[in-house]
C-alpha cells in the first residue's frame, strides 16, 4: 500500500487512532456523544464493544471506515453511511476527480491498540491481540506497512491501584517508546493467499450462507486468529529485543484470559491489574 521507502517520510502522513468508547452505547449517552465528537476532531475513530452494544464486534462500520483510510482512491470498500446507489455515484465522481483526489489525500497511518483493555503486568507482558487487527492484513487491496511499537511507563503515570486523586496523572515518571522496523510486505503473502481462497469459496456459495461462512466459518476464524498472533509476535519480539523478560506460556492466547478470574476488573493473581478501556 505505502510505496515510499522512508519511514520518516511515511510518518508525515495523516494519522488516525482506532479506540473504543467503553461505557455502554456511545450513540445514546449524551456525555459519550460529546466525547466522541471531541476525539473525532482529533482524528480518533471510536468503535463499540460487543459486550455493551449490538453495534460492536468485528464487522462494525467503523472498521470499514478504517479500511477505507488505508486504501488508495477509489476505495473498493463501501461506506457504511451510504446506500448502494449513493456509493456507486460516489465512485463515479471519484473516478472523474481521481488526479485531484490523489494529490489531496493519500492512504493514512492508523494507530491501533490491539489489546483493547488496560493490562498492567509487573513484567509488562501483553495480553492477546483482538482478532479485528487481522482485517487490516487480509482485506486491503495491498498489504499495509506494519510498524511495531512497544511502550512502557504509562502504568506508572496512571496505575490502576492509584488512590485519590485518581484522575490526576503522576508526574516524574519515565516513559519509553520503542519503534521497530517495518514488517516486510511479503511476510503476509501466505495468509493473504489463504484469505483469497476462502473468499472465493464463500463467493461460490453466495447469499447469506456465503457471507456467514466468511465471517464465522471455521477456516476464516482460524485464519484471523493466526494473523492476529502474527502481528502480536512482531510487537513481542520488539519487547524482548529491548531487554524485557520472556512472557509466560499462553500469554498470547485468548483462552488464557477466558477464565473468570482473568475477566474481572481490578487486581488479579500475580500482581496484574486490568480494566476495560
Amino acid at each position: 500500500m505505502f510505496r515510499n521507502k522512508s519511514v520518516n517520510h511515511l510518518l508525515k502522513k495523516i494519522r488516525f487512532d482506532l479506540c473504543r468508547l467503553s461505557i455502554q452505547e456511545s450513540n445514546t449517552d449524551l456525555v459519550l456523544r460529546v466525547l466522541a465528537a471531541f476525539f473525532i476532531r482529533g482524528q480518533t475513530l471510536s468503535c463499540h464493544r460487543a459486550q455493551y452494544s449490538d453495534k460492536g464486534g468485528l464487522w462494525q462500520p467503523v472498521i470499514t471506515t478504517a479500511l477505507k483510510l488505508l486504501s488508495p482512491y477509489p476505495s473498493s470498500f463501501p461506506s457504511p453511511m451510504r446506500t448502494l446507489q449513493e456509493e456507486q455515484e460516489r465512485r463515479e465522481r471519484d473516478l472523474e476527480r481521481q488526479p485531484l483526489i490523489e494529490k489531496r489525500r493519500m492512504p493514512s497511518w492508523l494507530h491501533i491498540f490491539p489489546e483493547a483493555r488496560v493490562h498492567q503486568h509487573p513484567a509488562l507482558q501483553m495480553r492477546y491481540f483482538r482478532w479485528g487487527v487481522s482485517r487490516f492484513i487480509l482485506e486491503l487491496p495491498n498489504p499495509p506497512i506494519i510498524l511495531p511499537i512497544f511502550m512502557s511507563g504509562f502504568h506508572e503515570i496512571m496505575h490502576e491501584s492509584r488512590t485519590f486523586p485518581r484522575f490526576i496523572p503522576r508526574i516524574g515518571k519515565q516513559v519509553k517508546v520503542y519503534v521497530g522496523e517495518p514488517v516486510p510486505i511479503d511476510h503476509w503473502d501466505e495468509v493473504r493467499a489463504k484469505y483469497r481462497l476462502i473468499k472465493r469459496q464463500c463467493d461460490m456459495v453466495g447469499g447469506e450462507e456465503g457471507e456467514r461462512m466468511l465471517k464465522e466459518g471455521h477456516d476464516a476464524v482460524a485464519l484471523r486468529i493466526q494473523v492476529a498472533k502474527m502481528v502480536r509476535d512482531q510487537v513481542a519480539g520488539l519487547r524482548l529485543k529491548n531487554g524485557y523478560p520472556a512472557e509466560d506460556e499462553g500469554a498470547d492466547l485468548a483462552q488464557t484470559y477466558k477464565v473468570p478470574a482473568r475477566q474481572q476488573e481490578g487486581a488479579q493473581p500475580g500482581g496484574v491489574w486490568e480494566r476495560e478501556q
